[in-house]
């Protein structure tokens, strides 16, 4: 500012040569950044192509090893697969067929049995009838044994019936030894049991199959109808007794039974159970719940009644039964000596009294007793008898010697009058010992059971891959050995710059977890299928009764099952509370993820027919060749079937809540595992979780269970050891289960598919009749 107050003006005008040189200097920089900036792209640019190509690399070398993994998993499917096939075939070639007789599926009616017991349906004895409440017509499957080189124009024959809960097929070695010995035999499938119809009662409905068995036999041109006899083991025994009691009544066959064979021998249920149990279930209801079932009683109770009309020490006498025969081990847990003694008193009329048998027996426990020493007795005129007790034999041991099987040979021989020479037991002409023969046939059996189970592994390994591609080919993504922070050493922007040009290397690679779906539509949705669930569950509860008498097992466990899955229905209901809560603690849910959506049901219900149809297929076409159990053989019957499927779905119902629970909740998918023993890890922790949640919620469950089993459980006698056998058995079967279900899992990623396996593992193994009946409604 100069004295007059105003500001001095700039210069208007700068030296040429200064601005000259600040435009230099400015040019100079713009093109040193636009020269830095192409190049840095172009750094870039070639970083981001070699690490993308890097990835490629890697991928695909993860891929080569993820093949080689599941290429070394499909081989062990497939060697042991064969292995076991191979080895079942072998043994239960060696175990079934022999040079010495034939074998022929046969079946026939119970209609002639059926009009008698019509015409005289009012017939009683001792003041109660023998009759079935349920009396009907219904086809009986049998497997009819010839010998190839008979001796005799005309055979003896001999109708042979199984034990209860088991098979003709599963009891065929008794039958193949009476072959192979020169009798023509018949071996049946007794109702409600193998394929077989009819419904089990515990000895009623079965001498309907075994007098028209016996009439069936007599009219086969090779079977002389004069030496037709009648044997079985256990139920068999039972029934084949009583047949040969009523047999010269109206009710059965006119006297062609002409000598009974009975492994094992029973009074009445009363005192059965009493041995048994230890303690009296006659008219008490909690016992009725499941035992009466089991006894085929359909009054929800053992009655006085029941008793008497399945008894055979209220009928047996000296003259009613033809030439029987009696024989028991004194380890048999299902019923005592003393038992046998007071039955064997009274087939002679007191002529052995039980205290002289059990005198006899304190003395030399090898008792061999004929009542042939009088002159009131023979063989003519059906009135012999003969009791053997067997030393340090239990009731599976007294079926599966085969030198108990001669001792009824040489009876039937004797009671028959049969030349001795054209029936020699097959222990002395057999080239292999029969024992063999007979541990073949049952370690063949189980060998192709257990080649069944590994077909179904391999045949979900392969279809999942076809029903489940996306799933499928998440494998070789889940295997890749590198972490792109780690091994490539990219920078955070670069990585997003890579997710941007492909998305799929953020799921494959980088590892960031898939966005979980939390809307209320979701939410809404998954509420409302667990409540119908429960729904579904609730109802089918209330049908327990009416659905379920048929099936004693299920009616024994359906509670425990039914309240296991409500304790898990309850803990998914909590899981969800908490998730809305937006509780730490809780994972949230993605239904998707897991496969549940409509188009994750119609795949899984593919996945089904094709995992358990195949195998069960396969398995049936061997049973059918070597005359093992079939599985799930039952004749056409609407409600039988309408049972099935409620326990089906009862069943889901309780995996379905626990493995919704399992894979939303404990168990966090592991997104690397780099070798096979990975591979293999993720399949243990998954199973073993799976296993465990079953464990604790069966346990919750078994609090439920009927009073009288907690107290029988406690007992240390028979029933107890059968429900701890039991319920190992259904420990160790959901333990293969739970892993079993984890690699479906791993190949799916997909709930209905792993529920419904498992559901219907479960339903074949109660329903399905390798083993087991149903019983009266």
């Amino acid at each position: 500012m100069d004295q007059s107050g105003h500001t001095p003006k700039h210069k208007e005008h700068q030296h040429p040569g200064e601005d000259h040189k600040v435009l230099k200097k400015l040019d100079d920089i713009y093109h040193r950044i636009q020269k830095d900036y192409h190049l840095s792209k172009l750094k870039l640019s070639e970083a981001l192509f070699n690490t993308q190509k890097k990835i490629e690399e890697a991928y695909e070398d993860a891929k080569t090893r993820a093949a080689k993994i599941k290429l070394r998993v499909w081989k062990i499917f497939l060697v042991f697969t064969i292995v076991f096939y191979v080895l079942g075939i072998g043994f239960a070639s060696v175990g079934t067929f022999s040079p010495s007789y034939t074998i022929q599926k046969v079946s026939f009616t119970t209609e002639i049995s059926y009009n008698r017991a019509m015409a005289n349906r009012d017939m009683l004895f001792n003041n109660v009838s023998i009759l079935p409440d349920n009396l009907e017509i219904f086809t009986v499957s049998a497997y009819l044994l010839t010998p190839t080189h008979p001796a005799e124009t005309k055979l003896p024959g001999i109708v042979w019936s199984h034990g209860m809960v088991v098979n003709a097929e599963a009891n065929l070695h008794n039958a193949m030894d009476l072959a192979a010995a020169g009798f023509k035999v018949l071996a049946t499938n007794l109702p409600g049991h193998g394929d077989s119809g009819g419904l089990w009662d515990f000895g009623l409905n079965g001498l309907q199959v075994i007098w028209s068995a016996v009439e069936y036999m007599s009219t086969l041109e090779d079977v002389d109808p004069s030496k037709i006899a009648v044997m079985g083991h256990s139920n068999g025994g039972l029934v084949t007794t009583r047949a040969g009691i009523f047999d010269k009544t109206p009710l059965g066959t006119g006297g062609k039974i002409k000598a009974v064979g009975s492994i094992w021998g029973y009074t009445d249920l009363q005192d059965t159970f009493k041995a048994v149990l230890g303690t009296d279930v006659i008219d008490d209801e909690k016992w009725g719940v499941f035992l009466s079932t089991f006894m085929g009683c359909s009054n929800g109770v053992i009655s006085s009644e029941d008793v008497a009309r399945r008894s055979i020490g209220g009928f047996i006498n000296g003259t009613n039964i033809p030439n029987y025969y009696l024989m028991t081990g004194d380890t048999d847990g299902l019923t005592t000596v003393d038992i046998q003694f007071t039955l064997f008193e009274q087939a002679t009329d007191g002529w052995y009294n039980t205290s002289i048998l059990s005198s006899e027996y304190e003395k030399n426990p090898n008792i061999n007793i004929e009542n042939l020493g009088n002159s009131h007795f023979s063989f003519v005129n059906g009135t012999a008898r003969k009791l053997t007790i067997l030393p340090g034999q239990d009731h599976v041991e007294e079926v599966l010697t085969s030198a108990n099987m001669d001792l009824m040979i040489d009876w039937m021989v004797r009671s028959l009058n049969l030349a001795p020479e054209n029936h020699i037991p097959r222990t002395c002409t057999s080239k292999l010992n029969i024992e063999f023969c007979y541990i073949s046939r049952i370690f063949g059996g189980y060998f192709i059971l257990v080649g069944t189970l590994m077909l179904i592994l391999m045949v979900g390994f392969l279809t999942a891959k076809r029903i489940f591609p996306k799933a499928a080919d998440t494998i070789p993504k889940y295997v890749p050995l590198i972490n792109i922070k780690e091994n490539l050493d990219l920078k955070e922007e670069e990585i997003h710059e890579l997710v941007k040009k492909d998305q799929e290397f953020r799921i494959d690679y980088i590892g960031d977890p898939v966005k979980f779906v939390n809307s209320w539509k979701t939410k809404t949705f998954y509420m409302f299928l667990i409540i119908g669930c429960f729904i579904s569950g609730i109802s089918i509860s209330w049908l327990v009764d009416q659905y379920f008498l048929r099936f004693w097992l299920i009616n024994t466990y359906i509670w425990q099952y039914f309240w296991t899955a409500v304790f898990l229905f309850g803990a998914v209901n909590v899981m969800i509370f908490l998730n809305r809560r937006g509780e730490k603690n809780t994972r949230k849910i993605d239904l998707k993820r897991i496969g549940l959506t409509f188009k994750g049901f119609l795949k899984a219900f593919q996945f089904l027919i094709f995992v358990i149809g195949i195998p069960l297929l396969s398995y049936n076409i061997f049973a059918i060749i070597f005359k093992y159990p079939k599985i799930f053989p039952r004749p056409y019957s609407p409600r039988l079937y309408l049972e099935v499927l409620v326990f089906f779905l009862m069943t889901f119902f309780f995996y379905f809540n626990l493995e919704i629970i399992s894979k939303t909740q404990l168990f966090e998918k592991q997104n690397i595992y780099p070798n096979f023993k990975g591979y293999l890890q993720e399949i243990v922790i998954n199973g073993s979780i799976i296993w465990l949640m079953w464990l604790i919620s069966y346990l919750i469950g078994g609090v439920f269970i009927n009073s009288k089993l907690k107290w029988l459980l406690l007992q240390g006698n028979t029933g107890s050891a059968a429900i701890v056998v039991i319920g190992i058995i259904m420990i160790g079967f959901q333990g293969f289960m739970a892993y079993t279900s984890a690699f479906f899992y791993q190949q799916t990623r997909n709930i209905y598919a792993i529920a419904f396996i498992q559901a219907a593992a479960v339903t074949l193994l109660m329903t399905g009749k390798y083993i087991f009946i149903y019983s009266v409604i």
